[in-house]
């Protein structure tokens, strides 16, 4: 008997497919899915795989199950084509850390009319179509696999069930199948999720009465979501408000020749109680897609939230469906307080060593919390932690404290740390003691292998030649032929004493000798440092006038004009006396007193013991300024 059906009828035995030209290609008319599930996704263009979230996600992406920590319930509802009845409802019930379950269903059906061929009405029936949910996700962490880490799996067990009364046809179409949805759900990034489904993967059939087997289309759904303001935990921004961008793309498995179609949705969240969405649903049929733009609303109080969504169907504009949904989705938990607190007892801010190490010394409250500093791990044990952290050179060292527990709290704590450098026998007290360990840190002079500087000892002319050629950074050239005739070239001093005599800041005696072995004077010390500084020398008519500084150092005294300059530097501020003792052997302290005077090395000194300067993070991290020092070490 032939029958006749009419618009109702083709509507009911799929869910009307909805755009039946667009998926008649590709055998969507099975999946009632293909509607939509949820007026929030359907609001934000169906792009919902990666944020997988609340109930709704038991029915895109199981793996979303994973991450409930609390009951929830969901429900929906439209009327399709003004005639079919839709409906979805769904519950989530967690279970620990073993993951959640979920069951949905997803209806739909309409009453239909027969007629005969003659046109007479031959009676009524109905016809309904529905899908069975049974999902499972876990957190892979949460049940020991700790290598994998905020990533979830989940799956979902599907049953199809279609069929009608009425007639003794449209009952033997009635038709069952069953089939599996896989998801996986990752969040690399604290403001990135990534998910994937592979819906039908079993790739079933559902059969009817009459032996007719309609394949279900197998789908791989892959989905990004991206949170742009939120928490600090899970958006790129900072912010009061939400906003989160999604993107998903369908590829279809079952026949390569349909393109992949795209979903795209933002969701912006200005108040706790309010969401505006917005979205773009692509379909796709053999060699063509087409788009359908939507928008929808949410409102969100005491646990419960109703969501609206607007989703038109291409090519049939006066069948725009409204989408409604209530669900419960239970009050926000308040943020669960962790004790965390570490306290520094040692060291502290603009700390002045003189040992290869510094102590790190502190207290921590928490749970599992991992302390380290300069990336030394430092153990905590009842609550207390201590290490040592290497200071290998002198010079500036910034010390930066690290401490994180389990709960992802965090603790950074920089201390700018000064060593310089020390000598056995400059103990508390010494009178040059600040100017010789100012001066060895920032590698204008040094002691001896033995750890000692022995500052009573004097220098020969030699020796001060080749300090202040290595002082200034210059580069030493090969020497041929004599610089002096007492200074062949062999001599160890002779590239430093020709620099020396070529910058003018050493001359030879009368003789011509320059007697590279002799102890050099104070007054002979002050003048080359003088000449080293570029100080401004008085004329002897500036002096005619004027008493001397010393009583040893007369007005016909050769290095009268350098004696003055030097005084007025404040290079002489060390002689209390009245009596300079020009004619004596400089000691080493004394010459290190006297070129920690100059302007050379005041600029490097000052630079060194500034708090503001010169600190630099392990590992070529960013500095606090530079220290601006030579590299090179004095023989001294």
């Amino acid at each position: 008997m032939v029958k006749k059906i009419n618009k109702i009828m083709l509507a009911g035995l799929v869910v009307i497919v909805l755009c039946s030209s667009v998926f008649a290609e590709t055998n969507l008319a099975t999946d009632p899915m293909r509607i939509g599930v949820g007026a929030r996704p359907l609001g934000m263009g169906k792009a919902y795989v990666g944020l997988a979230e609340d109930c709704d996600t038991l029915f895109i992406n199981p793996a979303g199950l994973g991450r409930i920590d609390s009951p929830k319930l969901t429900s929906m509802y439209a009327n399709l084509m003004n005639d079919v009845g839709y409906v979805v409802l769904g519950g989530v019930y967690p279970n620990g850390d073993m993951g959640s379950i979920g069951v949905g269903l997803i209806s739909s059906g309409s009453n239909v009319n027969f007629w005969d061929a003659a046109g007479t009405s031959t009676g009524s029936g109905n016809w309904s179509s529905n899908l069975l949910f049974l999902s499972y996700g876990t957190d892979l962490n949460k049940i020991g696999l700790t290598a994998f880490e905020n990533v979830q799996l989940g799956a979902s067990l599907k049953y199809f069930s279609r069929g009608g009364s009425g007639n003794a046809t449209v009952e033997g179409a009635s038709a069952t199948g069953m089939d599996l949805d896989i998801g996986l759900l990752m969040k690399p990034l604290p403001w990135l999720n990534v998910g994937l489904v592979q819906q039908n993967a079993l790739q079933g059939n559902i059969t009817s009465g009459y032996g007719v087997a309609d394949k279900l289309p197998s789908l791989t759904k892959a989905g990004v979501r991206i949170g742009v303001l939120g928490s600090e935990q899970n958006a790129l921004m900072t912010a009061d408000q939400t906003l989160d961008l999604a993107v998903d793309a369908d590829i279809n498995t079952s026949n390569a020749n349909i393109p992949t179609a795209m979903h795209i949705g933002v969701e912006y969240w200005p108040l706790r109680v309010l969401a505006l969405r917005a979205g773009v649903d692509q379909n796709a049929s053999s060699g063509t897609v087409v788009s359908n733009y939507t928008a929808g609303v949410g409102f969100r109080y005491g646990g419960i939230q109703f969501d609206y969504a607007y989703h038109p169907y291409y090519g049939l504009t006066d069948d725009a469906t409204h989408f409604f949904s209530i669900s419960y989705v239970g009050e926000a938990k308040a943020p669960v307080v962790v004790p965390f607190k570490v306290t520094l007892v040692s060291p502290s801010d603009k700390s002045v060593i003189y040992d290869e190490y510094v102590d790190v010394q502190g207290e921590v409250e928490g749970t599992d919390v991992v302390v380290s500093a300069n990336d030394v791990n430092l153990p905590v044990v009842d609550g207390k932690f201590t290490g040592k952290v290497p200071v290998d050179k002198v010079g500036k060292k910034l010390v930066v404290v690290k401490a994180n527990d389990s709960f992802g709290n965090n603790y950074e704590q920089e201390f700018r740390i000064l060593r310089l450098a020390s000598f056995v026998d400059v103990g508390e007290g010494y009178w040059a003691k600040s100017p010789i360990e100012e001066t060895g840190t920032i590698g204008l002079v040094q002691g001896y292998p033995d750890g000692s500087f022995k500052p009573s000892g004097a220098l020969t002319r030699a020796e001060m030649a080749t300090l202040i050629v290595r002082a200034k950074g210059i580069d030493v050239p090969t020497v041929t032929g004599k610089v002096f005739p007492d200074v062949s070239a062999d001599h160890w001093a002779a590239p430093y004493i020709k620099l020396a005599r070529t910058y003018d800041w050493v001359e030879g005696y009368p003789s011509g000798d320059f007697k590279p072995n002799q102890r050099i004077t104070k007054a002979e010390s002050i003048t080359i440092l003088s000449r080293l500084d570029v100080l401004t020398l008085k004329n002897k008519e500036e002096f005619a006038n004027a008493n001397t500084s010393y009583k040893d150092v007369s007005k016909k005294h050769w290095a009268l004009a350098y004696v003055e300059a030097a005084k007025s530097a404040g290079m002489l501020d060390y002689v209390k006396s009245e009596t300079l003792g020009a004619k004596d052997y400089v000691s080493r302290a004394e010459f290190v007193e006297m070129l920690s005077k100059t302007n050379f090395a005041g600029v490097q000194i000052k630079e060194l013991l500034s708090w503001f300067t010169g600190f630099k993070k392990e590992g070529g991290g960013g500095t606090r300024g530079s220290l601006g020092t030579p590299s090179l070490v004095s023989t001294f």
